[in-house]
C-alpha cells in the first residue's frame, strides 16, 4: 500500500441506548467481527443481498422509507465520490473498493425502490416530491460538507464517517424485529454494511474493527445526525436539524 498520510479516526456516536438481548447482539457481533480485516475482493451474491432486504423491511412503511432514504444517501454519496478528485488520489485497490461499495449501495436503493412502489409506501407525507424530481434526472437534494470530495484524505474520513453511522442505524433498527427468524436477514445487512466500513478503514491505516458496536444509537437520532449533516430527512419531509 503507498505511504498514505493515515486519516484520523472517526468517532462513534456519543448517544447510546441499553444494550440488545445476547442472542440479538451474538447475531450482530459476528457479523462485525467475521468483517474484521477483510478487503472486498467481490460482490456477495446479489440474490442472497436483495432478499434479505426485502426480508427484513416487510416490517413497516416507515421503517422502509427510512432505510430507502439512507441506502439513497450512501448511493449518491459514493456515486459522486467516483467523479470527484479524492478518487483521483486513491491507488488502484482503493478505487476498486470505492467502485464495488458504490454498485453495491446502488443496488440496495434500488430493491427498495421497487419494494417501496410495490407496496405503494410512498405516501403524501414522505419523499415522493423528491422521487418526481429525481425522475427528470435532477440531482438529489442532499448536501455535503465543503471539501469533502477534495482530496483522499478528506473522501476517505467522509465515507467511513458516513459509514459507521450507517452501520449504527441498522444496529439500532434491528431492536424493531419481532421476529426471531428475521434476525438472520438483520444480521446479513449489518455485515454487508460492516464490511464496507472495515475495508474503508483498512485503506485509510486505521483499526478495521475499533469497536464492538454492540452499544445502540436509535435510528432517530441517527435520522437527526445525518439530517444535520447531508440534509436526510429520515423518511418524512421533516427537519431534522437545520445547519450542521
Amino acid at each position: 500500500m503507498p505511504n498514505h498520510p493515515m486519516v484520523s479516526p472517526v468517532g462513534s456516536p456519543p448517544e447510546t441506548a441499553p444494550q440488545i438481548p445476547l442472542s440479538r447482539r451474538n447475531f450482530l457481533m459476528g457479523a462485525v467481527l467475521c468483517a474484521g480485516g477483510l478487503m472486498l475482493s467481490r460482490t456477495p451474491a446479489q440474490a442472497d443481498i436483495l432478499d434479505t432486504l426485502n426480508k427484513i423491511f416487510l416490517l413497516d412503511p416507515t421503517v422502509l422509507n427510512y432505510a430507502h432514504e439512507m441506502e439513497e444517501l450512501e448511493k449518491d454519496f459514493f456515486a459522486r465520490a467516483l467523479e470527484s478528485n479524492g478518487y483521483m488520489q486513491l491507488d488502484g485497490r482503493e478505487r476498486g473498493l470505492f467502485d464495488l461499495i458504490a454498485r453495491q449501495d446502488a443496488a440496495h436503493f434500488q430493491v427498495l425502490d421497487m419494494e417501496r412502489k410495490r407496496r405503494r409506501a410512498t405516501p403524501s407525507d414522505t419523499l415522493e416530491n423528491r422521487i418526481r424530481s429525481s425522475s427528470l434526472g435532477r440531482p438529489r437534494f442532499f448536501r455535503y460538507p465543503a471539501g469533502v470530495f477534495d482530496n483522499r484524505q478528506n473522501l476517505l474520513r467522509e465515507a467511513i464517517w458516513l459509514k459507521e453511522n450507517v452501520l449504527y442505524a441498522y444496529h439500532g433498527a434491528v431492536d424493531l424485529v419481532r421476529d426471531p427468524s428475521l434476525l438472520g436477514p438483520a444480521a446479513a445487512i449489518a455485515g454487508v454494511e460492516s464490511r464496507h466500513l472495515a475495508a474503508l478503514r483498512e485503506i485509510a491505516g486505521l483499526d478495521p474493527v475499533p469497536t464492538s458496536y454492540e452499544g445502540q444509537v436509535s435510528p432517530q437520532a441517527i435520522g437527526q445526525r445525518l439530517g444535520r449533516r447531508y440534509g436526510f430527512k429520515g423518511g418524512s419531509p421533516r427537519n431534522n436539524g437545520g445547519a450542521q
